[in-house]
């Protein structure tokens, strides 16, 4: 067997498979955790709209960060949405769909 690489010990870029396997179930557990942020939203969504609504007021952003910049909860979405894609994406599922 001299010199002679075993096939499938590693995965790409040099990469050992089991760390390989590690880092799908990492990516894996963040994008399941993110698209539950995003069903979460979803609910505060409705719950700011009927506040809106029952006060006869405008909905404020969501978030106004310490630069004057203005966050709502569809933007929050958005990055979440961006991010859980590219997740699947790098594990070869593709989009996932959920919260859009």
């Amino acid at each position: 067997m001299g010199g002679r690489r075993r096939i499938g010990r590693e995965a790409t870029h040099g990469i050992p498979v089991n760390q390989q396997r590690k880092i799908d179930k990492h990516r894996d557990s963040e994008a399941h955790w993110l698209q539950k942020v995003q069903f979460d939203l979803a609910k505060a969504r409705v719950a700011r709209e009927k506040l809106a609504e029952a006060k006869g007021d405008d909905l404020n952003p969501l978030i106004t960060l310490d630069d004057g910049t203005q966050v709502s909860i569809d933007q929050l979405d958005e990055i979440i949405q961006k991010r859980v894609d590219d997740l699947m994406s790098s594990l070869g599922r593709g989009a996932s769909g959920i919260g859009r």
